[in-house]
């Protein structure tokens, strides 16, 4: 369970930091995320008894949390849009049918919830 926190950190940061200081749009850092990540995934589990299959659906979901405006939201709130995405992944993918649609699906419930609660908090916390 541990690795795969850190994946989906490392998946929603690289696609967000790649927007942020590469200039990338948000399809090619999220593409190339995705590849670089389950390519690392393959490699590991050949010689562990990883879980890739579970391991490349959270970097998929995790890098569409990554792809929210770098214009729009700061680093802080991809981290808590990325934890909300982890706890909705581990707790709630299982009970809907499809893996493609679901991991959007969670993506977008996990940016709206902190895009929400940001916009319901006094300011001096949301800057």
């Amino acid at each position: 369970m541990a690795i795969s926190f850190f994946f989906v950190f490392l998946s929603s940061f690289m696609t967000y930091s790649l927007q942020l200081y590469k200039k990338l749009d948000s399809v090619r850092s999220s593409s190339l995320t995705t590849l670089l990540l389950s390519s690392i995934i393959y490699s590991l589990g050949n010689f562990t008894h990883l879980d890739t299959h579970f391991l490349l659906k959270a970097i998929f979901g995790a890098s569409f949390v990554g792809m929210c405006s770098p214009a729009k939201f700061k680093l802080k709130f991809v981290a808590l849009m990325t934890l909300v995405f982890y706890l909705f992944f581990l707790f709630i993918l299982e009970k809907l049918p499809y893996d493609g649609g679901s991991l959007g699906f969670l993506a977008f419930l996990s940016v709206a919830t902190v895009y929400i609660i940001e916009r319901f908090l006094p300011s001096r916390y949301s800057h």
